[in-house]
């Protein structure tokens, strides 16, 4: 990573409120996994102006030009007086788990006509595709959008990727 993770407000996120360069030893990890995780942990000294900024759920972590939403926050003591905050994020992406919906079914359909239809209502969009592929999706059950991307991605025999908001959908 090039740069310090910024904190961003979700509602401006043009506008930097806090650069994280107070994190220990490069301690800034993002795993991530073809049509899976995506998460980004670190460790940062305590520097009360930014901490509190991670706390508001309101913010996310802007790094390497993606959003991750903080989740897991522990702050821990040393015997040398420092004190750290070791932080848990995912991507934003997983926000379209709480997107839940009773069934999903298409027959015959092309993934941009299914994936909108997965995304709507939603902060997300399909940014592009370059799958032609027709096929079927057939959920029966409630599920929720994350999930029905994965199918989708299976289904259709591509590999989603993530940036910010959009979503991208490629053989």
């Amino acid at each position: 990573m090039g740069m310090y993770p910024v904190i961003v407000s979700k509602n401006d996120l043009n506008t930097p409120l806090a650069y994280l360069n107070n994190i220990q030893d490069d301690d800034c990890t993002i795993s991530k996994s073809i049509n899976g995780e995506d998460t980004l942990s670190f460790t940062a000294i305590i520097e009360e102006l930014k901490t509190n900024f991670l706390y508001d759920e309101n913010n996310l972590i802007l790094v390497d030009e993606d959003l991750y939403k903080p989740l897991v926050l522990e702050e821990e003591h040393h015997d040398n007086g420092l004190l750290t905050i070791s932080v848990d994020c995912e991507h934003i992406s997983y926000e379209l788990l709480d997107k839940i919906m009773p069934d999903f079914s298409y027959a015959n359909s092309d993934i941009a006509t299914v994936i909108n239809a997965c995304l709507l209502g939603t902060d997300f969009i399909l940014a592009s595709t370059d799958v032609t592929l027709k096929t079927d999706i057939n959920y029966t059950d409630e599920c929720n959008a994350r999930q029905i991307l994965i199918a989708i991605a299976n289904n259709w025999k591509a590999e989603l990727k993530f940036n910010k908001y959009n979503i991208y959908a490629y053989k």
